[in-house]
């Protein structure tokens, strides 16, 4: 349990960093690519936007510089020791 629950904090956590630093529609086509597990066409075709490849992987680049799995892992305990 604990495992799923390292998971699921850790893509909420990644998720909500992304909100707070992008555009929504920004957030919307990571989230889109993302967690839904859609190519570049699929979500360009399904929001009819220009860029998309670009903006997403602009918010990839951002993650990767900004950052680590210490931090999500860091974040994780803070809360789960809080939970015991």
């Amino acid at each position: 349990i604990k495992h799923d629950f390292e998971n699921d904090f850790s893509v909420l956590y990644i998720m909500t960093q992304v909100e707070e630093r992008f555009s929504p529609e920004d957030f919307y086509l990571f989230r889109l690519k993302t967690l839904c597990n859609m190519t570049y066409k699929q979500v360009a075709e399904k929001t009819n936007l220009k860029g998309v490849r670009t903006r997403i992987l602009e918010v990839k680049k951002w993650l990767k510089e900004n950052i680590t799995k210490d931090e999500v892992k860091d974040k994780f305990y803070e809360i789960y020791k809080d939970l015991l």
